[in-house]
């Protein structure tokens, strides 16, 4: 989804939501950051698909937000705004 082009106050998810795509299923979209200055790759939103559990999907997303983090060189994953995701996604 790319809602660059909506007003801010029209977006739904964020400017720039990328699928999560695990065995080939969307399960989730995630909008992401790099904060080269902070050496921290910045997690803006992550929006689980319905029928999707967020307790199952959650560990999976910061998985790969680690390998991300990793290959990117950037010390540390930061969670800012997930809504529902956000406090397994912290735990």
């Amino acid at each position: 989804m790319i809602e660059l082009y909506k007003p801010p106050h029209c977006r739904v998810y964020g400017c720039y939501v990328r699928p999560f795509l695990p065995d080939n299923t969307l399960v989730a979209g995630r909008e992401l950051m790099a904060d080269r200055a902070q050496r921290t790759l910045m997690l803006q939103g992550a929006f689980p698909e319905p029928g999707h559990g967020v307790r199952r999907v959650a560990p999976e997303v910061m998985d790969k937000l680690d390998l991300m983090r990793a290959w990117l060189g950037l010390d540390r994953v930061a969670i800012c705004s997930c809504r529902e995701l956000a406090a397994p996604m912290r735990a």
